[in-house]
């Protein structure tokens, strides 16, 4: 059976036919439609190439289809890949509309994947954003702007954090044939000044864009109250976007969301009213929230209260039982610098012949090739200082006072080999890690309650 489209299917029209461009091209399946017209997967006939083709409902007028298919073709042609490449741009006789045949994009739209996976992570969508950015600070340098971007035309996966872009230069079509009377711009998703189709485009709009599509990403909801997902009050969205937004954490929390205050200040900035007082660019913005990412899942993501599990518990034992050893260990005051370096006329006196206890010692200074204090002792770890580069060499005096301890308090060689020390070291580990294993048990049966 040939597809049928949206509009054919509300005013019971003609359906489609099964293959498109003068029989090039076979329809494979519907992929979407929206307010400026309806998606299709297509097919080639003879590589079998895939693509997708967009049917436009509207006629509209030569100049805006001008203007349109050159803003595609030039968007699509940035070395950025974030856009979709548009190819061929026309009129289909057998549905008597026109159309643009795009590359095939396998992301799913930023729609799709909250209403699958749910509400993103702030690094997720810190990543999106700045991928956005990248690729729209390209195109604003070459005098383009986007002016349309919506949750239906952003695709973004984010196992492999790769994002696309549609629908560039639509805004030409939707300022000059508005879909709905006064309306610029998708409703929903539209800036205050981008409603008015005599307002040129401008960077602005996209700032404002991306942090309409941050709101949504964290919420799954629009920061306007007279719009959501399904159905909206034009009249009374219209009025809302001529005052500032209300409070945007109030709004979150209508959403189910508690916003830290560093998170609400970026949303306010990125969605005010006056376009000179948001953020300069979409890459400063993006910026911007890449940098108090690690603020916000400080404060949004709160420490479990789960108990762990006991193998965790065996493995934490383990490493803090057999680091006790290394702490009972005694510290010495670093070595004595000079205060100027010698100079270079005198002959400095010839090294004398190493000890065996200051052999031993310089060995226990030398951890993986690395200079370590005598305060160390081959050992790093907290308030262990380590010796710079530049530090001087130990003196005699303190190479026979480390040779003094070593003989007292046997050291290993390196962190990986602390375990091999005296057998009572062993022990203590062994029965402290069978303790803390016992405790474990003890909080895991009493967290799970009774069978």
């Amino acid at each position: 059976m040939a597809p049928q489209s949206a509009e054919s299917r509300a005013q019971g029209e003609q359906e489609l036919p099964s293959h498109l461009l003068k029989g090039a091209w076979r329809i494979v399946e519907p992929v979407g439609y929206g307010e400026l017209g309806e998606v299709f997967a297509v097919e080639e006939s003879g590589p079998k190439k895939r693509a997708v083709i967009k049917l436009f409902f509207s006629r509209y007028l030569p100049e805006a289809w001008k203007n349109f298919e050159h803003v595609a073709r030039a968007a699509g042609e940035l070395p950025s890949g974030l856009f979709v490449r548009s190819f061929q741009f026309g009129f289909e006789p057998s549905v008597q509309r026109r159309y643009a045949l795009s590359e095939r994009v396998t992301q799913p739209s930023l729609m799709d994947l909250l209403q699958t996976q749910g509400r993103l992570d702030t690094k997720i969508v810190s990543d999106l954003l700045l991928r956005l950015a990248s690729g729209l600070e390209m195109a604003h340098a070459s005098g383009l702007v986007h002016r349309n971007l919506k949750p239906t035309n952003v695709f973004f996966d984010p196992n492999t954090r790769i994002a696309k872009v549609s629908d560039f230069g639509t805004a030409a079509l939707q300022c000059s044939t508005p879909v709905y009377a006064g309306w610029a711009m998708s409703p929903g998703w539209a800036t205050p000044e981008g409603i008015d189709p005599k307002q040129a485009s401008a960077p602005s709009m996209d700032v404002y864009a991306l942090g309409l599509l941050a709101f949504y990403a964290l919420t799954g909801q629009s920061p306007y109250i007279n719009y959501n997902l399904r159905s909206s009050d034009r009249r009374a969205l219209a009025e809302e976007l001529k005052r500032p937004l209300r409070s945007l954490d109030t709004r979150a929390r209508e959403c189910g969301c508690k916003f830290p205050p560093e998170l609400t200040a970026w949303l306010t900035k990125s969605l005010a009213l006056r376009p000179e007082d948001r953020y300069e660019s979409v890459l400063d913005q993006a910026q911007a929230f890449q940098g108090l990412v690690s603020t916000v899942l400080r404060v949004s993501m709160p420490p479990s209260i789960i108990p762990p599990r006991v193998f965790d518990v065996t493995d934490r034992a383990v490493a803090l039982v057999s680091a006790q050893p290394l702490a009972l260990m005694p510290s010495f005051p670093p070595p004595r610098q000079e205060l100027a370096p010698e100079p270079l006329q005198q002959e400095s006196p010839k090294p004398k012949p190493p000890t065996p206890a200051s052999k031993s010692s310089s060995e226990n200074t030398q951890v993986n090739g690395n200079a370590q204090s005598p305060q160390g002792v081959g050992i790093r770890g907290p308030g262990l200082a380590t010796i710079p580069p530049h530090a001087p060499r130990a003196t005699p005096e303190l190479d026979k006072a480390i040779a003094e301890v070593d003989d007292e308090v046997p050291v290993a060689s390196s962190v990986t080999s602390h375990m091999g020390g005296p057998w009572k070291t062993r022990l203590i580990a062994l029965v402290g890690a069978l303790i803390l294993m016992a405790l474990g048990a003890i909080l895991f049966l009493t967290w799970r309650g009774p069978a």
